[in-house]
């Protein structure tokens, strides 16, 4: 048998959840909800390529879930393959246990890996 087995896919598929919100508001509400199952940690950025982003995201040590805000509003849903500045992120966050709730300005709803509806 080669690798490890993991019944729940990659650590993108069990750490990372993706949301698209309307404003700022509904994902502050969002973030409330989410406080009420595991502590969480609010992270507001404008965009992933802002090098303030890739500061701010490298002194996550992974300890608590993050909820990721994109301030910037997107047309496009968050992409297959992460920047691996996130890659990396999920990582630190898998080990603890942890998930990424990715939340950005625009229409409609996402919803990557399994399990756990933020509804």
């Amino acid at each position: 048998m080669s690798g490890g087995f993991n019944p729940f896919g990659t650590k993108q598929q069990e750490v990372l959840r993706t949301r698209a919100v309307p404003d700022e508001g509904k994902a502050r509400k969002l973030l409330a909800k989410l406080q009420r199952k595991r502590p969480c940690r609010w992270v507001q950025v404008p965009k992933l390529e802002d090098p303030a982003a890739a500061q701010t995201l490298e002194a996550l040590d992974g300890q608590t879930s993050v909820v990721l805000f994109l301030s910037d509003p997107s047309p496009a849903p968050v992409p297959e393959s992460l920047p691996p500045l996130l890659e990396a992120l999920i990582a630190r966050l898998w080990k603890h246990f942890n998930r990424l709730y990715l939340v950005r300005l625009g229409e409609g709803e996402e919803h990557d890996g399994g399990g756990e509806e933020v509804d």
